[in-house]
């Protein structure tokens, strides 16, 4: 059995979009109010907000990436990686639909308010 050879550049890389959805994630343009208009807070609030838009981007890119080398046939593809996300997402918009109660069909949510 041959172990495989770990690429600690893609990790880094996927430590470095984690930090960037992280910040993408909290309430940044409340923060934009508290700093004088165009002072270094507010100009450096501002840049970092618009570079860490791309944390999502990175992570398809490693994963691309890393999955350019596999020859694997499409029934498992599928199975493994498109059939997995799916189910997940199908899941989420039920439950966005029952617990939020909102009045969108579930093909609406599915497709446009909530996963994209």
């Amino acid at each position: 059995m041959t172990a495989s050879k770990r690429n600690i550049g893609f990790d880094l890389i996927r430590i470095l979009a984690i930090l960037m959805v992280l910040y993408n994630h909290r309430e940044a343009y409340g923060y934009f109010v508290n700093f004088p208009y165009m002072g270094f807070k507010y100009v450096f609030e501002v840049f970092a907000s618009a570079l860490c838009k791309c944390g999502s981007a990175l992570f398809f890119m490693v994963s691309g990436a890393l999955l350019l080398g596999k020859q694997e046939p499409f029934p498992r593809i599928f199975q493994h990686r498109i059939l997995r996300i799916l189910i997940v997402m199908a899941a989420m918009t039920v439950l966005s639909k029952v617990q939020e109660g909102r009045p969108e069909s579930l093909f609406t949510i599915f497709t446009g308010g909530l996963n994209w």
